[in-house]
Formats: structure tokens, sequence, C-alpha cells
């Protein structure tokens, strides 16, 4: 078998344009999802449609448990493990004053527990492939964002993680890098009204939103044998905003 590569979160959204982009290499992909398996099954589908391969793989990566079994249920299909994408995070837009326990600590179990979950569990299986890791950060986790203050602490500790992480497994062999995506037109920003975008539009040097094929193919070179000198690097794609 040609690479396997775990992709969480990507029956959506950016998570599955990498699943796709890396399919398309030839990857074996895992699509992981929590809940809703009619879109994971059709994003399989669609890879299938386009010559590539994968299965789908249901769990909450913020439960120590479940990632182990996303971990476990890969090596048991294809006996090895190459690339992990930590991709799943939420987002929440609200006041910090007006920010609840529990809303907080939806945004760290996802955002940074998960990727912690999921990375142990596979980083035994990656050493064995001198594998590689890339974790989906945001821009606000360097610069800060206003009414998303939880979110983007929890981006920037996978900053962190990233830059330690690769300064641990370098003489191991594995990579570990970090894409941190400006504003991308995702189900995530939905919730913008055209006009707001517009106007977001204004602040960007390339005249329009970012989309989930801008990730996808910085993605796939980050985790190819080309990017084999990149380590511990933290990318921004923002279209020039910042």
């Amino acid at each position: 078998m040609n690479k396997v590569a775990i992709i969480t979160g990507s029956s959506r959204g950016i998570g599955k344009s990498i699943a796709r982009e890396l399919a398309l290499q030839g990857i074996f992909v895992i699509i992981n999802y929590r809940t809703d398996e009619d879109r994971a099954l059709q994003a399989l589908e669609e890879i299938r449609r386009m010559g590539g391969n994968g299965s789908i793989c249901q769990a909450d990566v913020s439960k120590y448990e479940e990632a182990a079994r996303l971990v476990k249920y890969t090596v048991d299909l294809c006996g090895q493990l190459d690339i992990l994408v930590n991709n799943a995070g939420v987002s929440h837009h609200g006041l910090l004053m007006d920010t609840t326990e529990g809303q907080y600590d939806r945004l760290m179990d996802t955002n940074l527990k998960g990727t912690f979950n999921v990375t142990r569990h596979a980083l035994p299986h990656l050493l064995a492939r001198r594998g590689s890791i890339l974790n989906i950060s945001s821009i606000w986790s360097q610069h800060g964002a206003a009414n998303e203050v939880v979110y983007s602490m929890t981006k920037a500790g996978i900053n962190a993680f990233t830059k330690s992480l690769a300064k641990e497994m370098a003489p191991m062999g594995i990579r570990v890098n970090c894409i941190a995506p400006g504003i991308i037109d995702t189900e995530m920003n939905h919730n913008l009204t055209q006009e707001e975008k517009d106007n977001m539009v204004c602040y960007l040097a390339s005249n329009r939103l970012g989309t989930v094929l801008d990730v996808a193919k910085t993605a796939q070179f980050l985790l190819s044998e080309e990017a084999a000198y990149i380590n511990g690097q933290i990318i921004t794609i923002d279209g020039g905003l910042l």
C-alpha cells in the first residue's frame, strides 16, 4: 500500500479538501467525522470518483479513548500510518465576558486536547514510517482576534505544540508543521453576511477570500517529499491580510 493518512474533521471544509488533495497523490485517506456519517460517506464517494481511495471512521477526537480507536482502526485496516493532519476544530464568536465555562471547555477539548489525543496515539506508528504531522491553526493565533479570545488561545497553543514537537521528533525523522489560514470561505464563516465578507475583501491584497483549495494545496506540498527540509514552521495563508 502507498502512504496512509488520517485527516481529523475531514467530512467537510478544509479537512475534506486536504483529504481530496492527498487522495489525488495516491495516498489512502481516513476521513474522520464526529457526528455526520452521511457527509463523511459523500466525501469518500467524491474521492473514489476521482480515482482515490480511503475509508471513514467516526471518533470524537476530544475524547482520549476515541482518538485511540481512530488510530487503531487505521492501523488495523492498513497496517501502517504515514501522515496525520490535525484539522478538527470548533470556533466560538462572542465577548469573553459572555463566554461560559462550557463554551471554553468545548474549544479547549476539541482544538487543543483533540490535537494532543490523536498525535499521542499516532506517534508510535508514525515513528515506524518516519512520517509527517500537519496541524491546522489560524492567523488569529499570532495576531489575536476580538470576540474570539478563547479560540485564538487554542490556536496559539497549536503553534507552540507544533514547534516543540518538531524539535522533539526531528532526531527520529518526523516532521511537524502547521498552516495558519486567514479568512477562508468555509461553513465556519457562513454566519457572515455578504456585506461583511465584501468588507473583509477590502483588506486583502489578493482581493478575494481564501478557498479550501488554497489551504489544501499547501498542505499537500508540506506533506510531500518536496518539503523534506521544512520543519517546525507556521505557514500563514491569508491573502496578504496581515
